[in-house]
């Protein structure tokens, strides 16, 4: 005889499963997205009287302390969204190099010091894609 009533187990199982669905339909991405905009990219780009109060100034404002190396991009947001389509080149498990040089300041944390040292770049820019977004710098 097949049990009655209510099945704790089943209906658990049931909301997980709900729950991993909605989470592979690319709400991962859209969070690490806007991590990824909030930490990487700074457009139009912070006036600083110097790099190194550019990247001493960001990273308190960012809330980022104690990363050895942060990277930040001056373009717009749909500027470096777009490497993940027509503007960047695939190169290997969801990453892209982009076809254009972008303005960059790399940030350097000193630790012996407690501050950041900066340093203005163009390069080409290497990021991650998830459901054509921006995830990750890489390089």
């Amino acid at each position: 005889m097949a049990p009655r009533g209510p099945n704790p187990v089943l209906l658990l199982s049931l909301v997980l499963l709900a729950a991993g669905l909605a989470m592979a339909n690319g709400q991962p991405c859209v969070t690490q997205n806007r991590i990824f905009n909030t930490h990487q990219v700074d457009y139009p780009q912070t006036p600083a009287p110097n790099p190194r109060a550019y990247c001493n100034t960001m990273m308190k404002k960012q809330g980022i302390y104690g990363k050895i190396l942060n990277t930040f991009i001056h373009a717009s947001i749909s500027i470096v969204n777009n490497i993940c389509f027509g503007g960047g080149i695939p190169i290997a498990g969801g990453l892209h190099r982009s076809k254009a040089v972008f303005p960059t300041t790399q940030c350097r944390y000193n630790p012996p010091i407690h501050a950041d040292t900066g340093t203005p770049m163009s390069q080409k820019i290497v990021i991650r894609c998830c459901k054509g977004l921006p995830v990750l710098l890489v390089g």
